[in-house]
């Protein structure tokens, strides 16, 4: 993680600005709240939290590879990824 990070900043020669850096983490709160709600109906309706789980396993580590590739190659980072939180 620190040799990824010293790769960017070097790559990059600047960080963010600090407001862009404050607003990044919204995205995903919003994202986990809503996926907190959908898993808590999921689980009423199907009685099994392990359905819910899987998909919430499964999704997760899809975003955050899409997401890591694509900011290494230079894909995101405009404003609807810092919205959906995948940078």
């Amino acid at each position: 993680m620190a040799s990824s990070w010293r790769r960017d900043v070097t790559r990059r020669r600047a960080l963010s600005p600090v407001p862009a850096l404050m607003f990044r983490p919204y995205g995903r709160v919003m994202v986990l709240h809503v996926v907190i709600l959908v898993g808590g109906f999921l689980v009423t309706k199907l009685g099994s939290p392990l359905i819910p789980l899987a998909l919430v396993v499964v999704l997760k580590t899809g975003l955050d590879l899409s997401g890591h590739r694509g900011e290494h190659a230079g894909v995101v980072g405009g404003p609807a990824s810092d919205l959906l939180g995948l940078v």
